[in-house]
């Protein structure tokens, strides 16, 4: 197993995050938050990404990166690895 892991291309990876930078969330931010990380993630993760990002959210890529930024936050292990999971999946989205 890690000699196909070595011996693996990172392209899957690159273009699925090429495609999440050029996906913009097309619905409503607040409702796309909370079906995919709960109501109370919603205004933590908008914050995170305008503190760190000095903009709001606007696309794929934007969620990921501010989902996995509040999750570096949460003490609870189990919570953490939800958050981040959750954030990953929004990179199949964009393919």
């Amino acid at each position: 197993m890690l000699r196909e892991y070595d011996e693996g291309s990172a392209q899957p990876v690159t273009l699925a995050i090429e495609a999440a930078r050029e996906k913009r969330v097309q619905d409503d931010l607040d409702a796309f938050l909370a079906k995919r990380f709960g109501q109370r993630l919603v205004e933590p993760i908008k914050a995170i990404h305008q503190v760190e990002e000095e903009r709001p959210i606007e696309t794929l890529w934007n969620v990921t990166v501010a989902a996995t930024a509040h999750a570096r936050s949460v003490p609870n292990n189990d919570k953490r690895l939800e958050i981040e999971r959750a954030a990953g999946e929004l990179l199949k989205l964009a393919a």
